[in-house]
């Protein structure tokens, strides 16, 4: 259901860009400039709203994103924005690792506030450790660009298979047979499939909202 401007900056599940939207239309461009103290008290006298603790972090990543190139170049900057943009709580100085369909969201929606450029290596490999982590060898379209170039035969493989059957229309339809549960493919398959979920079912919930 639609929500009011007050409401959304308590809200979850509202993209980074429609937040870049509105508080430059109130604010003007300058805004990013602001001490967090200083948007948290304008927000407050513009829309009689408190800002609840993930927005403001949420918000502070978005600054970070629209100023700065570290969403490209540091992969610490990267967690915490990924994180920030799922709605959740972000540990400063501390590796949180980000999950793939947090990832998969994060790097959707970031697409809106920012043309993409290339990632330096250190965010290429941390997102190849999250996923290393997740036992998720075939990577997502949403950061696909990050996948190596598999020298093992089997993972090349393995990858070219899952791609060659994975389609968009497979969202919120896939069943894996019992008989193939220990199969290499359909487990890549499930995975990819859980992801393009979280992140169709969140942008939904935005939506939603109307904002």
């Amino acid at each position: 259901m639609p929500v009011g401007l007050k409401e959304l900056f308590t809200a979850k599940h509202v993209v980074p860009e429609a937040y870049s939207r509105i508080l430059k239309a109130r604010f003007g461009k300058e805004w990013v400039d602001w001490e967090a103290e200083t948007l948290w008290k304008e927000i407050r006298s513009e829309f009689g709203a408190e800002v609840s603790d993930e927005v403001r972090e949420k918000l502070n990543a978005l600054k970070t994103h629209l100023t700065t190139t570290l969403f490209w170049d540091s992969f610490d900057v990267f967690e915490k924005t990924i994180l920030a943009y799922n709605d959740r709580h972000v540990e400063p100085g501390i590796i949180q690792v980000c999950v793939p369909q947090e990832i998969a969201y994060g790097m959707t929606v970031a697409a809106g506030v920012r043309h993409q450029k290339k990632f330096d290596i250190e965010v290429l490999m941390y997102i190849r450790a999250c996923c290393d982590s997740d036992g998720l060898v075939v990577f997502p379209q949403a950061f696909h660009f990050a996948q190596p170039e598999y020298k093992d035969e089997h993972l090349a493989a393995l990858a070219k298979n899952v791609w060659a059957v994975w389609k968009p229309e497979l969202l919120g339809k896939l069943v894996v047979p019992p008989s193939k549960e220990d199969d290499p493919e359909f487990i890549q398959l499930a995975k990819i499939h859980d992801i393009e979920v979280y992140v169709a079912e969140k942008l939904e919930h935005g939506k939603a909202l109307e904002v």
